[in-house]
């Protein structure tokens, strides 16, 4: 009896963590809400990083969220380093994350959230976590 209750409670522990695994995690439900300092603008940041790509694959993922979805500014990201990820929420990285801005180059910035610093002249085909947003004004 007790062998059997200890095979079905690790069959019941594969089993659930295997749909866990499978069920998306909608980006949009609940929210995630921060204010621009700069802007005012409120932006719902996604619960979730999209993964490591490069820059155009970033974009497209973002822009494959639906309306509104895109990566944040270098300015949106003050916010976000701030109001998430120096408060221990949101779930993000100690790594690089892309930023829609560019420089007068049209290379795009990243942000290090390790260091809290912003950084241009990234090449765009190496890879950087994306983290999406949208406006809600």
């Amino acid at each position: 009896m007790k062998h059997s209750l200890c095979l079905l409670f690790a069959f019941f522990l594969l089993f659930s963590s295997t749909l866990q695994a499978e069920m998306p995690i909608p980006v949009q439900n609940p929210m995630i809400i921060v204010t621009s300092a700069t802007t005012g603008q409120r932006l719902q940041v996604g619960l979730k990083d999209l993964g490591q790509m490069d820059y155009q694959s970033a974009v497209k993922a973002c822009n494959d969220l639906g309306k509104g979805w895109r990566l944040p500014t270098k300015e949106e990201w003050e916010a976000i380093y701030h109001e998430l990820y120096q408060m221990g929420n949101g779930g993000f990285r100690n790594e690089q994350y892309w930023s829609s801005s560019t420089d007068n180059l049209n290379h795009p910035y990243y942000v290090s959230l390790t260091y809290g610093f912003v950084y241009s002249n990234y090449k765009k085909h190496l890879k950087a976590q994306v983290r999406p947003v949208r406006g809600l004004d």
